[in-house]
């Protein structure tokens, strides 16, 4: 009978809950200050794939094939992946990895004015087990995965305030 209750409840809640609107908010658009960019290889398939979908899908402006008169240039795209051990336990084992990714970009004007340059660092941290080695080197692999996306998304919100159009600011 408890159970009962505490399940009709919570159907309650979760009716109220979506009968209000609710729901997560998402990943929101950025607005950029250009329509279209020429996005230069970076030699990287996986990280020019998930830019030119970033700037595409969450930057809303069209990524060119070739470079135009009048579209500005994002390259430079270049990312390293750094681990450093950052503790041991009381057998000498290894117990966390530090995991370092670093993202830079160059924002050029079709002139090739440097518009922006920047580079954007992340840490995440990493428990560590001999035990589960396969399982923690997909954990790696996941976390760095994620600090890509983190980056893509810190480099739009970065671009969106790039001095397109007018004359580049001190970096």
């Amino acid at each position: 009978m408890r159970t009962l209750l505490s399940r009709l409840c919570l159907l309650g809640l979760l009716s109220l809950l979506a009968g209000c609107g609710f729901h997560l908010r998402g990943a929101q658009p950025v607005e950029l200050p250009f329509k279209q960019v020429f996005l230069a290889k970076s030699g990287v398939f996986q990280l020019d794939l998930d830019a030119q979908r970033t700037l595409s899908e969450r930057g809303g402006v069209e990524v060119l094939a070739q470079s135009s008169s009048d579209a500005p240039v994002l390259d430079s795209l270049q990312e390293s992946r750094n681990r450093n051990l950052r503790s041991v336990n009381i057998d000498g084992k290894v117990k966390e990895y530090e995991l370092q990714y670093t993202f830079s970009f160059r924002l050029r004007s079709a002139a090739g004015e440097t518009l922006l340059q920047n580079q954007i660092s992340l840490v995440r941290r990493m428990s560590y087990s001999d035990d589960a080695l396969l399982a923690k080197e997909q954990e790696e692999n996941r976390l760095y995965l994620d600090m890509r996306q983190d980056a893509l998304q810190q480099m739009l919100r970065r671009l969106a305030h790039a001095p397109v159009g007018s004359t580049p600011a001190a970096h």
